[in-house]
């Protein structure tokens, strides 16, 4: 099959843009009141109220605190190591738990 030199590039040509959406007057943007708020403090199906996000975050700095008294006191560099990692995994956590969760509008 063989084309022409002009069909041969018409894949590549240029399209024309489309008709662009115009802006009808006085709608600028979403009402305030209807926007979405977000809250660390809020309970959602999928997180921990504000009491479940202190006891959470309580527990993840517990492994941390016995990690640095045990490696400080032994002078075990494995330990100490260990402590670095947990922090590092721990700030994930914190992540987590502390995530903001959408409000429901009413």
């Amino acid at each position: 099959m063989t084309l022409s030199s002009d069909e041969e590039f018409d894949f590549f040509a240029a399209v024309a843009p489309g008709p662009q959406p115009t802006a009808q007057p006085g709608l600028v943007g979403t009402p305030s009141h209807l926007e979405a708020r977000a809250s660390r403090w809020a309970k959602s199906d999928v997180t921990f109220g504000p009491v479940g996000r202190v006891i959470a975050s309580i527990l993840m700095v517990l492994p941390l605190l016995f990690l640095l008294g045990t490696g400080v006191f032994t002078a075990d560099p494995f330990v100490l190591i260990g402590a670095v990692i947990w922090s590092v995994l721990m700030v994930t956590g914190f992540r987590h738990v502390w995530q903001p969760v959408k409000l429901e509008r009413r």
